[in-house]
């Protein structure tokens, strides 16, 4: 496994295998929406903490 990304899973028993931060259940679609809309990491941390610490 590529260390840099090892913090984003895929697998069949958890939110039907599409991506999402290991450890928690929230969706790499999600927060690149996020992103994408012009969130920064600040207010995309405020709504998922539990991301802390993937971007810390």
């Amino acid at each position: 496994m590529d260390r840099r990304y090892g913090w984003i899973i895929v697998d069949p028993n958890i939110c039907h295998g599409k991506p999402v931060f290991k450890g928690t259940r929230v969706l790499v679609a999600d927060v690149l929406d996020m992103i994408a809309s012009g969130m920064g990491i600040d207010e995309i941390l405020e709504e998922y903490p539990q991301l802390s610490i993937c971007f810390t």
